[in-house]
């Protein structure tokens, strides 16, 4: 043990880019970084296709009419005016959540009731 402490010393005293971990026999493992680089550039790739939509997202919402934003906000506060009139706020939503999963459970027995595994 104290073998391989000496051997990482020296490496983390080495420079930076040429720090490798090691493993429990002592030998170098470059697996380690060829997979930070990978995720590095598969974050960087998601980063850019983030700001591509975001871009094109405002270009579509700055060429939108009165009337097609104010169609888009109503079909989107819809689902609100949906939910249980019971409660206020995140109640009326836990609400909506409980009897959402009631029926969903509901809707599955009467699928396996239906094909027999019921």
């Amino acid at each position: 043990m104290e073998e391989q402490n000496r051997i990482s010393a020296k490496m983390i005293r080495g420079r930076a880019t040429d720090i490798k971990r090691i493993n429990g026999w002592g030998r170098c493992d470059n697996s380690n970084m060829k997979m930070d680089k990978q995720v590095a550039e598969m974050i960087e790739g998601y980063a850019r296709a983030n700001a591509f939509l975001e871009d094109e997202r405002m270009e579509r919402l700055a060429r939108l009419t009165l009337e097609e934003a104010r169609a888009a906000f109503d079909e989107l506060t819809e689902g609100w005016e949906g939910l249980p009139d019971k409660g206020e706020g995140l109640e009326r939503l836990d609400l909506w959540r409980a009897e959402t999963l009631v029926a969903v459970r509901r809707a599955f027995e009467q699928m396996a009731r239906a094909k027999g595994l019921l």
